[in-house]
């Protein structure tokens, strides 16, 4: 047991110098890591080295990849693995194609800051002035007080519209109410107007006392007369409410234009 995790424990002390060499490499160069192109050293049992080099997350490609290297020291059976030398120095030559140019961090401080600085500088160049706040303050005054008076306008008219609504709804009952009497006069009438049918076919065939016959009709036709000129009478009245609430309606209706409602 102890025979064959000696030089697996050799293995993982390369790899561990090998990985810090690199990691401090990357360090240096963090500032401009995203336009740093690097070259992949000449190790050949270190997968691991392209996905810490490449300064982004890890993908499934290189996290494979840094699986062969951690798996294949332990499915060693005792020997080092090929290209892995447990006596090669802790940092390896390794030359970046663009090195760090110092001063690149306090360009792009100096950069970040002058565009704070110019978004300030329109922020406050937008910004209204105590004149410009005040004349919007006193337009919506005058429009809120404008409003007010409008609703309260609209209210008086639609209080004065329900009122006549209510006027010409009680006319309208008064007219059915004429309505129906005509109907139930006329109705009488035309009762009366049957029995004097019957009558006139019994005299027809009656021979004899004439002179009650006579009486008999001319009674009828003073009821017939009366009958008909409390009909006029009620036609009459009818026509002069129905006037009388129209003419009322039109007034109102006109005073409601002249409003403006």
């Amino acid at each position: 047991m102890n025979k064959n995790l000696k030089p697996l424990r050799i293995s993982l002390d390369a790899m561990s110098r090998h990985v810090r060499s690199q990691a401090r490499q990357i360090a240096a160069l963090a500032i401009e890591v995203a336009d740093v192109a690097v070259t992949e050293p000449s190790y050949a049992g270190v997968a691991i080295a392209p996905m810490l080099l490449s300064a982004i997350l890890p993908t499934e490609e290189n996290t494979a990849s840094s699986g062969t290297v951690v798996e294949a020291p332990v499915d060693d059976t005792g020997t080092i693995p090929a290209g892995v030398d447990p006596a090669a120095p802790a940092d390896d030559d390794w030359t970046p194609e663009r090195r760090y140019q110092p001063g690149t961090a306090d360009q792009i401080l100096t950069s970040q800051r002058t565009r704070e600085a110019q978004d300030r500088e329109k922020a406050e160049a937008n910004r209204p002035t105590g004149t410009e706040i005040g004349q919007i303050t006193r337009k919506l005054d005058e429009l809120t007080k404008q409003l007010a008076e409008q609703q309260k306008q609209l209210k008086a008219a639609q209080e004065l519209l329900a009122a006549q609504q209510e006027q010409l709804k009680s006319q309208q009952d008064t007219l059915s109410e004429q309505q129906r009497q005509l109907k139930t006069a006329q109705d009488q009438l035309g009762t009366q107007q049957g029995q004097l049918s019957s009558i006139v076919s019994q005299l027809s065939g009656i021979v004899g006392n004439q002179g009650d016959t006579v009486q008999t009709l001319q009674g009828i036709t003073r009821q017939l007369q009366s009958q008909q000129t409390y009909i006029d009478d009620l036609q009459n009245k009818v026509l002069v409410t129905v006037k009388l609430n129209f003419d009322t309606v039109f007034r109102r209706l006109d005073a409601l234009d002249h409003q403006g409602v």
